[in-house]
């Protein structure tokens, strides 16, 4: 084949793409690139999660600190790959008084292409909807933001909703606030306005906001909410591992700007 045929070909082959096609790819290149640039934000730097404001007459006082947007970075406790159902290691482990996200449930068991397009859903979405379920709770309810307040070594207790630490240098129990020496608002429920006993019985501590005494081993951790208004509840008074700590809180930007 000549010169001049292979160049006709080319030429007849050849398409010249218009303003509108030049910008649709352009478009979608960069989509893709700010979604991967913010998978991976996402996924080892920071990320978005939100505490609902407690409906009060009194609503200012009986705000947590972190009520409203909080930015959450998952580097310090290693930061977890769903796709690849991997999780690097931790640099550091909490330390006590630390606002955590932690996980509740079983993680999802969902194949690697669900949870790559649950990823992309949730970003075009702004976390609204996803095509796959992850598990029996909601995005919002599946992470809580917690505050560490027992340690490896300490024996805790709950007494009218306020927690009650043994550390492994203490020969009696203290009140948490004088262990943590941190700057929070506890919301502790009026007994008047709960009615009712406990639908979990006499294991939840009843109206009396009270749970036994827990012996936390190496590697456990007790992650309580500053609103303390379900925390009786049998289910959460229990210990957590580092499997269920995702993520160290670092600041609430929206409605007021706080470093936690």
């Amino acid at each position: 084949m000549s010169k001049r045929s292979r160049a006709l070909r080319y030429y007849r082959s050849y398409k010249p793409q218009g303003p509108i096609q030049k910008s649709l790819r352009f478009l979608i290149k960069l989509i893709v690139v700010v979604f991967l640039f913010h998978l991976l934000i996402s996924t080892v730097l920071a990320s978005s999660y939100q505490v609902p404001f407690q409906n009060s007459s009194d609503a200012e006082s009986k705000q947590p600190v972190y009520a409203g947007r909080i930015l959450a970075s998952p580097l310090l406790y290693g930061p977890r790959l769903r796709i690849l159902d991997y999780r690097a290691p931790q640099l550091r482990a909490p330390k006590r008084g630390a606002v955590v996200v932690s996980e509740s449930g079983r993680p999802p068991e969902l194949p690697w292409y669900a949870h790559g397009l649950n990823s992309i859903s949730k970003f075009f979405t702004f976390n609204n909807f996803i095509p796959f379920n992850e598990n029996e709770f909601s995005h919002i309810s599946r992470y809580q933001i917690m505050r560490v307040v027992g340690m490896p070594g300490d024996e805790v207790r709950l007494d009218t909703y306020r927690i009650k630490i043994k550390t492994p240098t203490s020969s009696y129990f203290i009140d948490e606030q004088e262990v943590l020496q941190t700057d929070y608002k506890l919301v502790i429920p009026n007994f008047k306005d709960i009615g009712g006993s406990d639908s979990e019985g006499s294991q939840s501590g009843g109206l009396s906001g009270s749970q036994n005494t827990l012996r936390l081993a190496a590697g456990e951790y007790l992650l309580a909410p500053d609103n303390r208004t379900h925390f009786a509840l049998s289910r959460y008074w229990k210990p957590t591992t580092m499997d269920k700590i995702l993520a160290k809180a670092l600041l609430v930007y929206w409605p007021q700007f706080r470093f936690l």
